[in-house]
């Protein structure tokens, strides 16, 4: 936060990356006008709307809600040379910060939170599933897949999931 004024681009990943960001600006006596000299990106609309309840409209916002998604919308882009700052959660796919490094950008994480299973998931996932059960699961990001398989014991996953349908997004 500190180099904003040397940063080119900030793209924020999530609704929740873009509040969690301000919070620690405000912390540090800052407001949106530390943004004054980066481009804004958002990874989807939520993530605009988010960064809009803050006063700002970002440059480019991408309807996939993936790194590659992104990478390809910012290809008209000059990124050598060019810092970017990525506020997300502390765990990640790495796939946006080395496409954009292979372009040139000098990228920087700022992890923000982190997301983390409730601790009850697991007996509450398997009330829910050994009940009635599911028909689709829909996964938001690779740490909600993590943590729904340590919810359940290794040897009956498949046998719980039955014909459920997985959708994942990106």
């Amino acid at each position: 936060i500190k180099n904003l004024d040397h940063t080119a681009l900030v793209i924020f990943a999530s609704a929740n990356a873009v509040d969690i960001f301000f919070q620690m600006l405000f912390g540090t006596g800052s407001d949106a006008r530390a943004l004054h000299s980066s481009k804004l990106c958002a990874i989807g609309q939520e993530t605009a709307e988010a960064m809009e309840r803050h006063g700002l409209r970002p440059e480019l916002v991408t309807s996939e809600y993936t790194a590659e998604g992104l990478a390809k919308a910012l290809e008209g882009w000059e990124m050598k040379g060019m810092r970017v700052l990525v506020p997300r959660a502390e765990v990640a796919r790495d796939a946006l910060p080395s496409l954009l490094a292979n372009r040139g950008a000098e990228v920087e994480i700022l992890p923000v939170y982190r997301a983390m299973c409730p601790v009850d998931a697991g007996p509450a996932l398997l009330r829910l599933f050994s009940a009635e059960g599911v028909d689709v699961i829909t996964f938001t990001s690779s740490s909600t897949v993590s943590n729904f398989v340590r919810a359940f014991p290794d040897d009956r996953l498949p046998a719980i999931l039955g014909d459920a349908e997985v959708a994942c997004m990106g």
